[in-house]
């Protein structure tokens, strides 16, 4: 009897010790779906695909015929234009909140198109084009959000990438790199803003070499249009001169 007991009271302490490891995961559980429910309400959890298509205008210098080569200061230099198109298809968007507060998501932008050759003033230039691809993947955090009558995000995240362009004087044999970004997205009366910059600090092919991507758009609907600045700098690994390439850029997409 008095083994029967032990048990019986064992089992009811047991009961109340293990009651709030029980209740709590559950209540946690039901604060974080209302958490995702009001994030969504509030269109915080937008996911975007968006396809399109891009014309860019390409200036800048390099050595005299793009060789990577040189070395030392004063190397002599040629201006150079190109300019190509392509398509656009881009992923990204958040998911998930944290008890903080803040989001959680991913992005991946894919691009593919032609580029012509680099034409040098004054030179004898090549009637060609080259192919152009670059895939990009990063994850994104949501640092800021807020609500009202401009509602709006800010965000930040890392990942890496990889293109090719076999007319690029600088990476023509194609390139792999880390990236870092920041993205601010604003909805006032209808309209979607929306600007980014990712900065590329160096690259497989070459160390010395450092990117900037600008991007501006708007959506009025699924319609999105916007402009592009890439700035890129490249220094021959023997050389002490900088390089400058200047891509201004215009696209039209359809978000869905």
């Amino acid at each position: 009897m008095n083994t029967l007991r032990t048990l019986v009271a064992a089992a009811v302490t047991l009961g109340a010790l293990t009651a709030p490891l029980t209740v709590a995961p559950r209540t946690a559980h039901a604060a974080d779906a209302v958490k995702l429910e009001e994030h969504e309400a509030k269109g915080y959890f937008d996911k975007i695909g968006r396809v399109g298509g891009y014309y860019g205008m390409v200036s800048g210098d390099r050595p005299i015929g793009g060789n990577l080569g040189v070395s030392g200061a004063g190397i002599p230099s040629e201006k150079y234009t190109r300019s190509g198109f392509g398509l656009d298809f881009d992923m990204l968007g958040f998911w998930d909140a944290t008890r903080f507060d803040t989001l959680i998501g991913a992005e991946l932008i894919t691009k593919f198109g032609t580029y012509k050759a680099e034409q040098v003033e004054g030179g004898t230039n090549p009637d060609k084009s080259y192919l152009f691809f670059r895939m990009d993947a990063a994850a994104d955090y949501g640092l800021l959000h807020w609500d009202g009558a401009m509602k709006g995000r800010v965000s930040g995240g890392a990942g890496f990438g990889m293109d090719f362009d076999g007319g690029k004087w600088f990476a023509h044999k194609g390139r792999g790199y880390a990236l870092l970004l920041a993205r601010v997205q604003l909805m006032v009366g209808g309209i979607g803003l929306h600007g980014s910059y990712h900065w590329v600090p160096t690259t497989t092919n070459d160390p010395y070499i450092r990117e900037h991507r600008f991007e501006g758009a708007a959506a009025l609907g699924a319609l999105h249009a916007g402009l592009r600045l890439t700035i890129t700098t490249a220094r021959p690994e023997r050389s002490e001169d900088l390089f400058v390439q200047r891509e201004v850029g215009a696209f039209v997409a359809y978000a869905f």
